[in-house]
């Protein structure tokens, strides 16, 4: 048996030990207990006999009384029980002592023989150590030429290391480009689909964003050209089955590159006022299908209708209030490698992002500066409507989903 065995085994006597104590003071308090009743049933008696005494009057006996019989006998039984208790308890208290004191022994002697060995073993280390010195003098000089090369492994690997980071930063670079690429110039086509749901009674369509404005008059102009009429009709067949009313889909010279959709604007009624009712319904509408437009990639905005002239167009002969236009111009081009001729351009442009940035990151800061002063509760809804606009804005002034790496403008 090892040290850890018979340090387990002597808490475990102790534990019976301490055990053992508890129901020797459980047995004691039933021998009191007894005691007492045993003094009480011999008041009882000897006031029973005092009084007779008093009145010298000699008597028949009288009934046992017989909760005098049953306190003697329970203070009897008590002690007569508590006793043995008392009894059984010193015998097994005794048991666990002679094991305790077997135990303690065993564990003395194991802990003399490993002191004995322990010795051994360190007179055997200390030869050991000196044998180990005279060796650890030639390995340290062999050591000293190893940490030289050591050291210039070291610095390879971290050299090695350093061009692999900048491999895969220039990698990653190159697959977001490609990646950028792809989008900017994936065909503006819209897949038609459709299926049952898992639960019955329910149909997924890729229309299912457009259903809500379903009945939206709509109006659809596109240059002569053969992708911007192949977008065109890819637009009308969708608002088509979005039960959207498509009113005209015509030729326009002379449009802008890439889709602008267009709401309606006000128009005064009859005592001046412009409703803007229509035009809020055509915002509505104008925000669905140009998040729809950028679900599949295309590059679309927000526009505001105009004439040739570039006057606002408030004939609702021409645009209806309510309604909205689309416009479908070429295919708007990305320009990912600035031209040597235009070097110093792109040059400045850079340093204006730059300038813009650090402003941004400034007013940042002093943003922060100004939410510490306040509770936090207040700080906490700043903060929040901050990120909610934030994101709006970024929303409303991203022209497309195809954004580039190192666009020329």
């Amino acid at each position: 048996m090892d040290e850890s065995a018979l340090k387990i085994l002597l808490d475990n006597l102790e534990r019976s030990r301490s055990s053992l104590h508890g129901w020797l003071d459980f047995w004691t308090l039933l021998v009191v207990v007894g005691v007492a009743l045993e003094v009480v049933f011999v008041i009882w008696e000897y006031a029973e006999d005092l009084h007779d005494f008093r009145r010298g009057i000699v008597h028949p006996p009288e009934k046992p009384i017989i909760l005098l019989f049953v306190l003697g006998l329970l203070g009897a039984g008590l002690v007569a029980v508590g006793v043995a208790g008392e009894l059984y308890i010193g015998v097994k208290a005794g048991q666990v002592e002679t094991e305790i004191r077997k135990a303690n022994e065993l564990r003395i002697s194991l802990l003399s023989k490993e002191a004995g060995d322990a010795a051994a073993s360190a007179t055997t280390a200390h030869k050991e150590a000196e044998a180990a010195k005279d060796a650890a003098g030639k390995a340290q000089q062999r050591a000293g030429a190893v940490a030289t090369q050591t050291d210039e492994l070291n610095r390879n690997l971290r050299d090695a290391k350093m061009q692999l980071e900048a491999v895969d930063v220039k990698r990653a670079k190159l697959e977001k480009s490609l990646i950028d690429l792809a989008v900017c110039n994936a065909p503006r086509v819209i897949t038609s689909w459709s299926f049952t749901g898992l639960t019955p009674n329910t149909k997924k369509s890729y229309v299912d964003p457009l259903l809500p404005m379903a009945g939206q008059m709509v109006f659809i102009e596109f240059v002569p050209d053969a992708e911007a009429r192949r977008a065109a009709q890819y637009i009308a067949r969708t608002l088509a089955d979005a039960e959207w009313s498509v009113q005209e889909l015509k030729f326009v010279d002379g449009l802008k590159d890439g889709v602008s959709v267009q709401a309606s604007v006000s128009t005064p009624t009859g005592n001046g006022i412009p409703s803007m009712s229509p035009h809020w319904h055509a915002s509505d509408a104008e925000e669905k299908l140009l998040s729809f437009l950028h679900s599949y990639n295309w590059q679309a905005a927000r526009g505001w209708p105009t004439d040739a002239q570039g006057k606002m167009i408030v004939d609702e002969k021409v645009l209806p209030a309510g309604a909205i236009r689309i416009l479908i111009g070429l295919y708007p081009p990305a320009v990912y490698v600035s031209p040597p001729g235009q070097k110093e351009l792109a040059s400045r442009m850079e340093e204006l992002k730059q300038e813009r940035e650090k402003r941004e990151a400034e007013s940042k800061r002093k943003r922060e500066e100004q939410l510490a002063t306040l509770p936090p509760e207040v700080r906490q809804r700043l903060r929040q409507a901050d990120a909610e606009w934030e994101a709006k804005t970024k929303s409303e002034t991203s022209n497309s989903p195809c954004q580039v790496l190192n666009p020329l403008f």
